[in-house]
């Protein structure tokens, strides 16, 4: 818009020259300079302000998330401590139940089928691969907020993550040799012999 070359540079200086006098144009220039520094100064003091009110905003919102990992973390340990709960209480009531059975024959017992593993084992190693899957996730994100904040806070909560992983990954092992001796003790059953007809 204001295309200033050599030839008007020079018109300006030449008019300034005139209205101020030669002995004034040193004195404008150097409070010119003057005045063009400080609005630098003011303008770079705004900007890190600003900066230091990012950081600051972005460490807070590290923080929440990090307090929202902790919270689900909780949650899960919760969810997975009540279904354990339910597993043993089921698991109790199964053997109690063959227990108040015990008095029945030798032949009878021999004529019943083996049971069937239960159908809800492999759906909950699946559960437990899903929450294991999550929680490195999680661990993953802390370790990130880490490197990025410098924050050695995140060091125990990725530690109480890992915790619950390694305590999943005992779980699903347990439900799968479990699973693994139900089989093997089905399969090694002897066959039922038919009584002969006299």
């Amino acid at each position: 818009m204001f295309d200033v070359g050599v030839p008007e540079l020079i018109l300006v200086l030449v008019v300034a020259l005139v209205v101020f006098g030669p002995g004034k144009l040193p004195e404008i220039g150097a409070n010119l300079g003057k005045a063009i520094r400080d609005f630098r100064g003011a303008t770079q003091a705004i900007t890190d302000e600003v900066n230091s009110v990012k950081s600051e905003v972005g460490a807070v919102k590290a923080q929440v998330g990090a307090i929202q990992d902790f919270n689900l973390l909780a949650e899960d340990e919760a969810t997975t401590k009540r279904i354990l709960a339910e597993q043993e209480a089921a698991r109790q009531a199964q053997s109690a139940a063959p227990a108040a059975e015990a008095p029945q024959t030798v032949a009878a017992a021999t004529e019943t089928a083996p049971v069937a593993p239960a159908a809800p084992l492999p759906l909950r190693v699946s559960e437990i691969n899903y929450q294991i899957a999550e929680l490195e996730d999680a661990i993953a994100r802390q370790e990130r907020n880490r490197l990025l904040m410098g924050d050695a806070s995140t060091d125990g909560i990725i530690a109480t993550i890992r915790a619950r992983v390694e305590l999943l990954e005992r779980e699903a092992a347990a439900i799968l040799a479990e699973t693994a001796a139900t089989e093997s003790t089905a399969s090694a059953a002897p066959p039922v012999a038919e009584p002969a007809a006299a």
